[in-house]
């Protein structure tokens, strides 16, 4: 799984702290944004119900949505 974060004006946002959380899984490793917003995480269980990708600016949630997992997904463009 895979995704690119910007902010409103379209410029990437690096440094950015993401993790995928799920009730039965658990929350990941942490993935961070580089210096062109992307984040990768590798060998993500499929599960039929969604993970949570929860983004952090330092220790400040910023953004929690639910994503399905099923397969090597790009996820659309997030915009903070």
């Amino acid at each position: 799984m895979s995704g690119v974060v910007v902010n409103s004006r379209q410029v990437f946002i690096p440094g950015l702290t993401i993790y995928l959380v799920h009730s039965a899984v658990g929350r990941s490793y942490p993935s961070f944004t580089d210096p062109r917003g992307r984040f990768f995480f590798s060998n993500v269980p499929l599960r039929t119900d969604p993970y949570y990708l929860e983004i952090y600016g330092g220790r400040q949630l910023i953004y929690r949505k639910p994503v399905f997992v099923r397969g090597n997904i790009e996820l659309p463009l997030i915009t903070l």
